[in-house]
């Protein structure tokens, strides 16, 4: 096994009812929303338009949902339909893109490196199609690598530099 990967990661189900992040389970049942299905139903205003290829179509949606203490969290809810690659484990049938990204979300997790955080996670097959809804929750603080170079950079010591380096 690669020395990146944690001897305790373990992949959790991807079928329902998939993976609902501990962190984030309150705030999914008080919305209503932590089944495939529910996800998977849930209008949302896309905010990256589908993209139709490989077969199908994937999209990202933003969406602000209440928590139980009234408080306001962000998330970007992905969908896809058809929308697969092909792999040595699933040659025929392939698998979602978003199972991918899911997996590496949670490898990066496992190993404390900082990126979005999975909420909710599951894959099914309806009507003959292939679904999956990847759900994060959205970056607090984040800092575009392209803003960074363009205001912090310029006036950024050696030593800032060489240690913001190290954690990349």
């Amino acid at each position: 096994m690669p020395d990146f990967i944690s001897p305790n990661f373990t992949l959790p189900s991807f079928t329902s009812p998939g993976f609902i992040s501990p962190s984030f389970a309150d705030v999914l049942a008080h919305n209503q929303l932590n089944t495939f299905t529910q996800l998977w139903e849930k209008k949302i205003a896309w905010f990256e338009e589908p993209n139709h290829r490989r077969g199908g179509w994937s999209g990202v949606g933003k969406l602000q949902l209440t928590n139980p203490n009234n408080e306001i969290q962000t998330f970007y809810l992905k969908k896809q339909q058809n929308h697969g690659r092909r792999t040595w484990q699933n040659p025929i049938s392939g698998e979602p893109t978003f199972r991918r990204e899911f997996v590496n979300l949670q490898l990066l997790a496992a190993n404390n490196f900082a990126a979005p955080q999975v909420a909710f996670y599951a894959e099914s097959l309806e009507n003959g199609q292939q679904c999956a809804v990847l759900m994060t929750a959205e970056l607090d603080g984040f800092k575009d690598m392209a803003e960074l170079g363009e205001i912090w950079l310029p006036t950024a010591s050696a030593i800032q530099k060489k240690q913001l380096i190290k954690k990349i």
